[in-house]
């Protein structure tokens, strides 16, 4: 069922909402509607510019990306899957300018260098990158529009990657965790 319960953000949200409140959000007092199967997204008009995905697969996802060509906002709560097919589908999104993936595990160096050449991407939150490497970084700073960048769980990433990545975007917000 589609939802748009106030109370379910922050509980979703955990540490990102100060980020994604802090960093200019346009969301203001309006929240996306929560969707957790393909049969909520199918309710949506196709004009909608937000969406809350909560435990997401592949498919729903791949189904988000195809049906929603004006999204703003994508947040993928921490029990959706995104994978580099999926990124990719979502990188095709050329109004998307704020990501919030809450899981990341299954995201590669592949599928977030097809994020990171996204032309609208302001902002870009990914908790648990666990396989993102240095080339990721490398990727995400030719993104010279990103304003807020945060990485959380991503043991890949050497201090020399992330230094260098705060000089080449000197005008982002960027968090490593």
């Amino acid at each position: 069922m589609v939802t748009s319960n106030m109370n379910l953000w922050p509980a979703l949200c955990g540490s990102f909402l100060l980020l994604v409140t802090s960093s200019g959000c346009s969301l203001g007092t309006h929240w996306p509607p929560a969707v957790s199967s393909a049969s909520d997204i199918d309710q949506l008009p196709q004009t909608q510019r937000d969406i809350r995905g909560i435990n997401l697969g592949e498919p729903e996802i791949l189904l988000i990306a195809n049906r929603f060509s004006n999204l703003d906002y994508l947040f993928l709560n921490s029990h959706s899957t995104i994978t580099d097919t999926s990124a990719i589908a979502v990188a095709r999104l050329e109004k998307l300018r704020q990501i919030v993936i809450n899981d990341g595990s299954d995201l590669t160096d592949k599928g977030l260098a097809a994020i990171s050449e996204m032309v609208a991407l302001r902002e870009l939150i990914i908790d648990n990158g666990e396989h993102l490497t240095n080339a990721s970084l490398d990727s995400l700073a030719r993104n010279r529009r990103l304003k807020l960048l945060y990485l959380n769980g991503c043991p890949n990433l050497t201090s020399e990657a992330k230094a260098r990545i705060r000089e080449q975007l000197p005008n982002c917000k960027i968090r490593f965790d």
